[in-house]
């Protein structure tokens, strides 16, 4: 059995990293977000790549403050209450364990899966 329009992308953070290698979403537009069942505790922050992963920046909303996502291992995360507002346009995504100031390495490695959804639906 499988859901139309849904996509699972992964995000994995290797042992011993804090921050992903690049997740493409295109066309698609983030709706949640699944926990490994072996998580460091930390919170999520994203770095962004409008262009395609040419240039990254940090995910900030418009009172300039760092989109950040409480997680714990084994969690499903709706990031917001209208996910596609904030995620419109974004070509490609980083997932951080912790903040840009103060990132948290992994211990195992984690993949954090990125669900997504056509706007067409």
């Amino acid at each position: 059995m499988f859901s139309i329009g849904i996509t699972l992308n992964p995000a994995t953070i290797a042992a011993g990293e804090a921050l992903s290698g690049p997740c493409a979403l295109g066309a698609l537009t983030l709706v949640g977000i699944s926990m490994p069942a072996v998580w460091t505790a930390a919170p999520l922050t994203f770095q962004v790549s409008p262009d395609g992963g040419t240039t990254w920046q940090e995910l900030y909303d418009g009172a300039g403050n760092e989109i950040t996502v409480t997680a714990a291992a084994g969690q499903f995360i709706i990031p917001l209450a209208d996910p596609s507002y904030l995620w419109r346009g974004i070509n490609m995504v980083q997932v951080r364990s912790g903040t840009a100031a103060a990132p948290v390495n992994q211990t195992a490695g984690a993949v954090v899966n990125l669900v997504t959804r056509s706007e067409m639906l």
